[in-house]
This record gives structure tokens, C-alpha cells and sequence, in this order.
């Protein structure tokens, strides 16, 4: 009679535990069993009162759990009616049948099994069993423990209320290991964090915004084209690799390859882009807690991160070294009066004849030159061996490099027409099978 009773206990149970689940608060050390968990156990034993009781979470999957169950049935006839052990198990009658048919060899256990009852977990979240609960005469639980610390001696101590020297569970958060915690946003990051580093795809409550960390502690590129977070990445955030002409393009010879890559060689492109910019942009984020990377190793690593992703798309770039027609700066005599050394508030000024830059980076200034030269298929290249902040105000904005020099010479500063050997960002078409590019 006891088998059948058994397995109608594991249809009931499964009936009613979404019911209950919403106003079930898990249950910690110190806390009194609650009344709608002792109604929902009398309904399938008969508990009776001042007795201690030992829930025991269990699958028939978990080795130790079974090899455990003749110990848990030598409590249960020794103690008799002063302990109340329950094995709880989510998994079927037939499945659970099976095992304590052949761990008892078709012989009932002296303790009670509730079948598929995923309402109890409920009180006690857990995410590894074996998983026991000791609750004490007086329905106070006094520990939550793994196996080992279920002995005879810590059983008795628990009956005759003598205070319990054990080693307590760690209290865990549950949740679906099916999926990864974090990602799945079943788990909220807290202090624990050391370091990430994702892509995700385009957000439309985000504005299109590239930073990074002054420590080298995080890199955000957030809603960007594919071509972008490369030039972010292999340029390490110099706006000089902005520049178009420093991207050779491999196998991408369609319309719709740029569009996928965001080269905004037209204005046609730059529409098409953005009408399809749900499935073009892309967001990328590194970070770590502390500075423990350089600022070369970051940026290779976002580098690493880009090819590993979108060589599911087809997609791989790398930096090279190629002789490629270039404006240069370059350093004339011994005038540095273009440096900056004091420091001081960072601005920007330009109209369309007239810019003025106070303590920003070289790249920053060469990026900002470029609409203002005449040959757009020249790389400008910062060859005056110094990267650091500026301080400059140019007059004679009117696409003329040669009229640009006169007002550089000031600062011994030349702008030279020549073919250099320059870093430039190559991106290649490749071959997908199952996800993987070759």
C-alpha cells in the first residue's frame, strides 16, 4: 500500500506547487518551519508534533545520495518516533522505484520519499544535492548541511536539543544550470566581478558612443559598424585609423558586403546602413576590476574577441604593414611649441577656415584635418615622433595642404606628400563551415 501511496503523492504534489510558489519566502537557519509547509507535509504523513525532522534532497542520478539511503533508514529505525526523516526528490515513482527496489531489495524503507514535489525545494533553494535540513522538535531549523555532517551523534544531539557543532551549507542563490547564470540575468553581478568581455547586438536605447578606461580597465564601443570596433581595436582608440583609406577590404566586393561592414564610402551606404542598423551594429565591452593589462593587451584582446565572433559571419582583420600613399607630418628643426607640457582644460574650435586645439592628442588633431584636405585618398600619418597633447590654432583652412604648411611652419611643423610604410587594418572574406571561418 505504501508504493501507490507514494506516487499519488507525486501527482498531488505537482498539481499544487506552482499555486504556492508566489507566496513561498525561502527559509534560512534560526527561522520556524511556516504553517503552510507543515500543512503541505500533513497532507502526505502523519507529522507528529515535538518530533525533529530531517529533509533529505535527493535525484536517484547523484551516486552519494543513494549509497546514503540505507544509512538515512538506519536513523529512521533507531530513532523511531523521535525523528521524522523525509526524502525529497523531484524525479518520478517509476524512475525512484526502481532504485529503492534494488537498494533495498524489495523491501519498504522505514522513512518516508515525497515524489516529484518541486514544492518543498521551494522553502530550501539549493543547487547541488545531497541537500538536508535538521529542524528541531520545536520546528526551529537549526542546520542546513551536505551529507557527511548526518551522523548518529549529530542526529541525537538535534533530539535532545542540544546546541549542533556542524559545518553549515554556504546559503546559495538557485538557479537554472541549464543556462549560464550571469548571461541569463538569473544571478545580478555584485563585487564579485574581475573581468569580462562581450559583444552584443544593436540596442535602441543606447546612443552610438566609443570610450575606454584612462587605466586600462574597460573598452565601450557601444552600437558601432563591424569595420569601427576593428579600427577601435587595432588602432587602440587613435582616430587616425578612422580613416577609410587605412582599411583594405579582401574578398568584400558587393553592395551589401559593405553595407554588413559599414563602410561609409557614400551616402547611399550610410542610408542603407542605418536602415538595416538592427542586424549592422554591434556593441562591444571589456572591463576588469583592477589594472592588471596593458594598454597594448587590451586592445589585442578586443582584437582576439572581434575575429572569434565574427569569423562566424565570414569576418577576419588583422593589422599589416603596407607602402601606401600617405600626407605625412613631419618635424622640422628643433621647434616643439606644438607640445603641450602645462597641461590645462582640453578644448576644440573650428569653423570653416579657422581651428583652434588646446591639450588633445596628435590623432585627435589629424582626424580633425582630414575633411580639410583636397586629396581624400591620402593617409595622414603622424610622423613627427611625438603622440602626446597639442596646442595649435591653424588660419588657412581651405583644402590646400601647401597653404596649411605656412601656417604649421610656426610650430615646425610640414605636412609632405610621400609613399610610407604604414599600418593599415586588413579585412578578409573567409570561408564558414558550422560556425567556425578557415
Amino acid at each position: 500500500m505504501k508504493r501507490y501511496l507514494i506516487i499519488m503523492i507525486g501527482i498531488v504534489l505537482s498539481i499544487i506547487s506552482n499555486q504556492c510558489a508566489a507566496q513561498i519566502k525561502p527559509m534560512v537557519i534560526g527561522e520556524k518551519l511556516p504553517e503552510n509547509l507543515y500543512s503541505h507535509l500533513k497532507k502526505y504523513i502523519a507529522i507528529n508534533e515535538g518530533n525533529a525532522i530531517l529533509i533529505d534532497f535527493w535525484a536517484t542520478w547523484c551516486a552519494p545520495c543513494v549509497s546514503s539511503l540505507p544509512y538515512l533508514d538506519s536513523l529512521q529505525t533507531n530513532f523511531k518516533n523521535k525523528l521524522q526523516v523525509i526524502s525529497v526528490t523531484r524525479e518520478n515513482d517509476k524512475t525512484v522505484h526502481e532504485v529503492i527496489k534494488k537498494v533495498f531489495s524489495n523491501k519498504q524503507p522505514a522513512f518516508s520519499i515525497l515524489l516529484k514535489d518541486t514544492l518543498t525545494e521551494k522553502f530550501f533553494p539549493h543547487q547541488t544535492i545531497p541537500h538536508c535540513i535538521w529542524i528541531d522538535k520545536n520546528g526551529v531549523i537549526k542546520a542546513i548541511t551536505d551529507k557527511p555532517e548526518v551522523t548518529f551523534r549529530n542526529v541525537q544531539n538535534l533530539i535532545s536539543g542540544i546546541n549542533l557543532d556542524i559545518t553549515n551549507k554556504p546559503q546559495t542563490i538557485k538557479y537554472d544550470d541549464n543556462k549560464p547564470p550571469y548571461a541569463s540575468k538569473q544571478i545580478r553581478l555584485e563585487d564579485e566581478f574581475l573581468y569580462h568581455s562581450m559583444i552584443t547586438k544593436y540596442r535602441d536605447d543606447l546612443n552610438s558612443e566609443y570610450s575606454r578606461g584612462t587605466h586600462n580597465d574597460f573598452i565601450s564601443c557601444i552600437n558601432s559598424p563591424i569595420i569601427r570596433l576593428y579600427q577601435c581595436a587595432f588602432g587602440k582608440f587613435d582616430l587616425s585609423y578612422w580613416d577609410m583609406n587605412r582599411v583594405i577590404c579582401l574578398g568584400f566586393n558587393t553592395f551589401a558586403d559593405s553595407v554588413k561592414l559599414g563602410i561609409f564610402t557614400s551616402e547611399r551606404l550610410i542610408h542603407e546602413w542605418q536602415n538595416n542598423i538592427q542586424k549592422n551594429a554591434f556593441s562591444y565591452e571589456f572591463a576588469t576590476k583592477d589594472s592588471i593589462f596593458s594598454n597594448k593587451e587590451i586592445f589585442q584582446i578586443m582584437a582576439e574577441d572581434l575575429n572569434r565572433y565574427f569569423a562566424t559571419m565570414g569576418i577576419k582583420a588583422s593589422l599589416e604593414k603596407r607602402v601606401i600613399n600617405t600626407l605625412a607630418l613631419t618635424q622640422i628643426g628643433n621647434n616643439k611649441s606644438y607640445q603641450n607640457i602645462a597641461g590645462g582644460k582640453s578644448s576644440h574650435y573650428t569653423t570653416s577656415s579657422y581651428m583652434k586645439i588646446e591639450n588633445l592628442p596628435m590623432s585627435y588633431f589629424l582626424s580633425q584635418i582630414k575633411p580639410f584636405i583636397n586629396n581624400n585618398n591620402l593617409v595622414i600619418v603622424n610622423e613627427t615622433g611625438y603622440d602626446g597633447n597639442i596646442d595649435i590654432s591653424l588660419n588657412k583652412l581651405n583644402n590646400n595642404f601647401l597653404d596649411l604648411n605656412g601656417d604649421l611652419e610656426k610650430y615646425g611643423l610640414k605636412f609632405v606628400e610621400k609613399k610610407s610604410t604604414t599600418d593599415v587594418i586588413v579585412v578578409k572574406k573567409t570561408n564558414i563551415i558550422h560556425g567556425i571561418s578557415n
